[in-house]
């Protein structure tokens, strides 16, 4: 959905994957990549260290939360 242009489906489906996997890294580091896509980089960074609480040594979410600090 999200590259097909459609952001108001794309969000249903990644608020979806959280609320059914709340303890999956990868559930809030494709929530975090939505909202970069946005451009609400607040709230990716909050995805992404969600992630990373979860799984520390989740690389994808430390390289992009490196990326939104820097």
């Amino acid at each position: 959905n999200m590259d097909e242009g459609d952001m108001e489906a794309a969000e249903d489906c990644f608020k979806m994957y959280v609320r059914l996997a709340p303890d999956v890294a990868n559930a809030h580091d494709s929530m975090g990549d939505f909202y970069v896509k946005k451009g609400d980089t607040e709230s990716a960074r909050a995805c992404f260290t969600k992630a990373l609480e979860i799984d520390p040594d989740f690389s994808s979410s430390k390289r992009k939360l490196e990326k939104l600090n820097s």
